[in-house]
């Protein structure tokens, strides 16, 4: 039975609950050798449940730690420490938990040539080994600012900010035991050619690697580009331009829908320059701003995170600035861009997240997580779980000889189960239900008790 998102009914008249999102700080970061500092990341949730991250900072060394803690925020541990040796890596980026099980990552420095490094590691902190150290080839990429995917092909492909060819930054690829390093595309081939990615490629349906590049295009605000996983056809699908109200440099990866609609993010551009959020198809064709945010009022500002699909359809997303205390929000947004809404902002409280770099994961018990950079008891930066407001509205109950009706609203896509009771104690699950696109589903027993019930609709994770 859900423990969460319940609303009820008894028979012959029906009681609303308003919904809300069920939000709370499960990690506070702060001060000591063995507690990370200021998460730039977002988190992964692995397979056993566990969230796993990393932060910037903290640590015994102050070169960032990776971390893990339960979903309920108990059982904080840091994994690693990086070190400032010269030789290990500092200041790492997003994880991923790749199909072997292990975490994979990068940092931006350190490592023997400052460039930064790949590492591995396994969920308890053990068999932690550098995979590669950038810098150390010929017109070697350097300053990986964004995480690892892991392709279908088994690799692990990566961009980084600055290095070969042209030092304006690669895409690569290598294999999990660090071998087979291959740089598939030198930016920065030409003036039109995007350059300085620090956002993780994304691969497609089709296969393809579809990623985003800060700066360069013909206007220097940034560019979509498209590589197959060998690194041939190599195109530039979409250059951002800095006039007519565009999107400026997107500094998040690309997310593409179950529409197979490649959806996105610039920190900066749009009417107010305060960002935007766009879509584009797999061919460059079908470009169109969907949120042009706004630099004034409660409306969210300069998204620095990856979108992310609910089970609803909807998207998800985090922004650095803007809501009511200027410290970022939560936003949501449908596919077609004509529902909108700021979901919470941060820093409500004293001890409240603020300012999300990072964005959303849907972990497997229907909650969003992730971090936010400033905020939390020491201002440090936080972990964050927060369920969607899929609580169900009953909105009414009537009887008609041995049959009841019950109906209650909630959010399309998400399943409700349905129960009855005569003492508030015993409950009967009648059914699992699908809320249909309208938000609004009828239920009907036919084996009402004639003493009367009670009825409530529970969301199910």
């Amino acid at each position: 039975m859900a423990r969460r998102g319940i609303a009820l009914a008894c028979l012959v008249a029906g009681s609303a609950s308003a919904q809300t999102a069920q939000y709370r700080t499960i990690q506070s970061f702060g001060m000591g050798e063995a507690v990370g500092q200021k998460p730039y990341a977002d988190v992964v949730s692995g397979a056993d449940g566990i969230l796993y991250g990393t932060t910037l900072g903290g640590g015994s060394n102050s070169a960032g730690t990776v971390f893990k803690v339960n979903r309920d925020g108990t059982s904080y541990a840091t994994l690693h420490t990086f070190l400032t040796d010269g030789v290990d890596g500092q200041s790492p980026g997003a994880l991923i938990q790749a199909s072997d099980g292990a975490l994979y990552g990068t940092t931006s420095i350190g490592g023997t040539n400052r460039a930064g490094t790949v590492y591995k590691l396994n969920g308890d902190g053990g068999g932690y080994r550098l995979l590669h150290v950038f810098g150390s080839l010929t017109k070697d990429g350097g300053n990986p600012e964004a995480g690892l995917i892991e392709g279908r092909d088994g690799g692990l492909y990566g961009t980084t900010f600055f290095g070969g060819s042209n030092d304006m930054g690669t895409v690569f690829r290598l294999s999990k035991d660090g071998s087979n390093y291959t740089i598939l595309v030198h930016l920065g081939r030409s003036a039109s050619d995007g350059a300085n990615p620090d956002t993780a490629v994304t691969q497609g349906a089709d296969g393809a690697l579809y990623g985003t590049t800060f700066f360069g295009g013909t206007n220097d605000a940034g560019t979509v580009f498209k590589v197959n996983t060998n690194g041939d056809s190599y195109g530039v699908l979409l250059t951002f331009i800095k006039s007519g109200g565009d999107g400026q440099n997107p500094d998040a990866a690309l997310m593409q829908a179950s529409n197979g609609t490649l959806y996105g993010t610039t920190y900066s551009g749009g009417a107010s320059n305060a960002g935007t959020l766009f879509t584009l198809d797999t061919s460059g064709g079908g470009y169109s701003i969907l949120r042009s945010f706004k630099s004034f009022g409660d409306d969210a500002r300069s998204p620095l995170g990856a979108l992310v699909e609910g089970k609803d359809g909807m998207l998800y997303g985090t922004t650095y600035s803007g809501g009511t205390n200027g410290s970022g929000v939560l936003f949501k947004l449908d596919r077609a861009g004509t529902i909108y809404s700021v979901w919470r902002g941060f820093g409500s409280s004293g001890g409240d997240g603020q300012n999300p770099r990072g964005g959303l994961v849907l972990g497997s018990d229907g909650a969003f997580y992730g971090t936010t950079w400033n905020g939390g008891q020491s201002g440090l930066g936080t972990v964050f779980q927060i369920y969607p407001p899929e609580t169900p509205e009953m909105l009414g109950a009537v009887v008609a000889g041995t049959t009841a009706q019950v109906w209650f609203s909630g959010v399309s896509g998400y399943q409700y189960q349905v129960l009855r009771s005569t003492n508030l104690v015993d409950w009967a699950v009648l059914g699992n239900v699908p809320m249909p696109v309208s938000g609004v589903w009828t239920n009907v027993d036919p084996g009402a008790p004639r003493a009367g019930a009670f009825y409530r609709a529970a969301w199910v994770p």
